[in-house]
């Protein structure tokens, strides 16, 4: 949960002199009726069901989630996610090569984003895992996973983006990119 700030800026002192604002009655009344934690209850992101949770820094807590990648490699990843539709719709755009559904950056974007081989393998390594097999997957590591069941995803983002910037290729580069893709 993002931390709220309680600085207040008045715009008319009059307003401030009648003490209608929920920050001056704040100041005067002091924090000793205020329930910080009901707030951040109230506020916070509602768990899909019963997700473990660890208190995080500032005694708050989290939802733990599996974890894999590199932070940083996860940060590009969930970058990349936020310039896409959700997720369900880029793989299944991703599998159809559909235009209407994502432009050229976007395309881009995958392709420069995709995961590597070793990237792949840690994931499939970490998934029979049995100790943490009850722990739902972080965004990052979700989203890889299900463009991995895309068969041959990075072919299909490769001609993808020759597609879109107009490369010439001749009939038989085609057919074998076209025959890579379905098998």
């Amino acid at each position: 949960m993002k931390k709220l700030f309680w600085n207040s800026f008045v715009l008319d002192d009059q307003l401030f002199k009648a003490q209608t604002n929920v920050w001056s009655a704040l100041d005067n009344e002091g924090l000793d009726g205020f329930d910080v934690q009901e707030l951040e209850q109230l506020f916070s992101e509602q768990s899909g069901g019963s997700v473990p949770m660890r208190a995080g820094p500032g005694g708050r807590s989290r939802r733990l989630r599996r974890r894999v990648l590199e932070e940083s490699r996860r940060r590009q990843v969930c970058i990349m996610l936020a310039r896409l539709p959700p997720v369900d719709i880029t793989v299944r755009a991703v599998h159809r090569m559909d235009d209407a559904t994502l432009d050229k950056d976007q395309v881009e974007l995958l392709l420069s984003t995709a995961p590597s081989a070793d990237e792949l393998s840690l994931l499939s390594t970490a998934a029979q895992a049995p100790e943490k097999e009850t722990l739902p997957w972080d965004d990052a590591e979700s989203f890889v996973i299900k463009l991995a069941e895309v068969s041959s995803f990075r072919t299909r983002l490769q001609i993808w983006s020759f597609e879109y910037a107009g490369l010439k290729m001749s009939k038989l580069e085609i057919q074998l990119a076209e025959y890579f893709v379905q098998v």
